[in-house]
């Protein structure tokens, strides 16, 4: 086992990960504890009152569906990510459907199996006057890799920066990869996290050479209530265009989509 690292240490070993490879395909499982969850957003919503939007999320668990080993499975992602302009993921949900995210060079695309939609920011094969009601502006930050990055919590850059104490647990192999397990705590209280505001804490495990993390776990009385788990992953493979690139299934509902400039 190698010297204890310290907080600076750890932080340095975070920020690695933003030039340790070229590309990346991975495979992760992502996971809830409905009742553990459900009384970490009662919790924040505690905290937060009139706070609508936690309200409404605290109250959208549903405790009962709790099976009893706690985490159940919500869905599994897969990932390609091809530095520095392209990206895509694929989340298939547990209950059916598969969700698929696109940004590369200059579009994006995001299909939503559930409502049967894709939005995308290619241009129409039609002319834009037989589809005006189908094209509408969005953010300029929609359909980005930074927003995709910021989204997936095993992605998030934001365990490195200020705001966040950051403790060794020990080290972990996973999947034959060496890693560092780390507590992180918030302890800047005048802003809101990004990531699992309703937990406790956060345990990350980091991998030593490449600095990703290999999964990520949001902790609630000292139990896991959320946890992301990489079961598969490559570093510096190739990933053809064709991967970038999706066609929906037949009579998908297409919306037209163009970045606000605001």
């Amino acid at each position: 086992m190698q010297k204890m690292m310290g907080e600076n240490d750890l932080r340095g070993l975070l920020a690695k990960s933003r030039a340790s490879f070229h590309t990346l395909i991975l495979e992760a499982t992502d996971e809830t504890d409905v009742r553990l969850a459900a009384l970490g957003m009662k919790r924040l919503s505690a905290s937060l009152p009139g706070s609508r939007i936690i309200e409404s999320h605290a109250s959208g668990f549903d405790e009962g569906q709790a099976p009893p080993d706690g985490l159940q499975l919500n869905g599994i992602w897969n990932i390609w990510w091809r530095r520095p302009k392209c990206w895509r993921n694929d989340y298939a949900f547990s209950s059916g459907g598969t969700g698929v995210n696109i940004a590369c060079e200059n579009e994006a695309s995001a299909y939503e199996p559930a409502f049967g939609t894709l939005y995308t920011t290619r241009p129409p094969t039609e002319r834009p006057g037989r589809v005006p009601s189908s094209v509408f502006p969005v953010q300029p930050a929609w359909g980005t890799i930074a927003e995709r990055l910021q989204s997936i919590p095993l992605f998030s850059e934001s365990f490195g920066m200020s705001g966040w104490a950051l403790d060794p647990i020990g080290e972990r192999t996973h999947l034959g990869r060496n890693g560092v397990l780390i507590r992180a705590r918030w302890m800047a209280e005048e802003r809101r996290r990004e990531v699992w505001p309703f937990v406790d804490e956060c345990h990350l495990l980091v991998d030593l050479e490449r600095g990703v993390l290999l999964s990520c776990a949001g902790i609630v009385d000292g139990q896991q209530a959320v946890v992301m788990s990489v079961r598969s992953i490559q570093f510096d493979a190739v990933i053809p265009d064709t991967i970038f690139s999706f066609e929906p299934p037949v009579r998908t509902r297409v919306v037209w989509c163009r970045r606000s400039t605001a």
